[in-house]
């Protein structure tokens, strides 16, 4: 069993988090940690990798735990552009992952976006970011990242339209528009499982990765 400490385990990701790994055979609750408890409470014996899904004040602390005895971490904290501004990816002494958003389906969405290339060359190109109300940042880590692919690949600047509301767990838009034709892709989560089981699938093989920087592209690729 594959021992995991969890931090922000008072969240409602927390709170699914702690759901799908009572019911695994693969993993085993061992540490948590919140805005109310101490990390000098956790012991490295007790764990193996860590999943943070905090704020990015709480990702800040955990990161400097993970650096100190070299544990695997992999989390989906949002509310800046480039995890840069939180932590200090040139000199990690572990594996680390970090995504805005663990669905595959989104991940694929973003691969297809570069198949667009001819279209969007005199298109208007959008996105749509539509969550729940109590979601803090805005846009979200997801829009962002779409953002940050349609830049790259189709050499545009993306405008983001934020909708927050009643208990949407996640819909994204991205629409493609020129004068003779519009192309809409589009994602939405049915529950909040979709990003726990994403993150999970991962985890396993964070743990085996050497220290460095990773994305969900490498474990895509892998």
């Amino acid at each position: 069993m594959i021992k995991v400490g969890l931090s922000g385990s008072t969240g409602r990701m927390g709170q699914t988090f702690k759901k799908l790994i009572e019911e695994s055979t693969e993993f085993t609750l061992s540490a948590v940690f919140h805005e109310n408890s101490d990390l000098n409470d956790w012991s490295a014996d007790d764990v193996d990798v860590v999943i943070d899904f905090s704020l990015p004040e709480g990702l800040k602390e955990i990161s400097k735990w993970c650096f100190e005895y070299k544990k695997p971490l992999l989390t989906g904290t949002t509310g800046f552009e480039n995890i840069s501004e939180v932590i200090d990816t040139s000199n990690l002494t572990y594996p680390l992952m970090h995504s805005g958003n663990y669905s595959l389906g989104i991940a694929s969405l973003i691969k297809s976006i570069k198949s667009f290339r001819a279209l969007s060359k005199n298109a208007n190109v959008w996105i749509e970011d539509y969550h729940h109300k109590h979601k803090k940042d805005s846009p979200s880590g997801t829009a962002i990242k779409i953002s940050q692919a349609i830049k790259s690949d189709l050499d545009k600047d993306v405008q983001i339209n934020d909708v927050r509301a009643g208990s949407i767990f996640g819909v994204h838009k991205v629409h493609i528009a020129t004068d003779e034709e519009w192309v809409t892709l589009s994602h939405t989560a049915l529950n909040r499982e979709v990003f726990a089981k994403g993150a999970l699938e991962v985890l396993s093989w964070l743990k085996t990765q050497l220290a460095g920087f990773y994305s969900l592209e490498d474990f895509l690729n892998s």
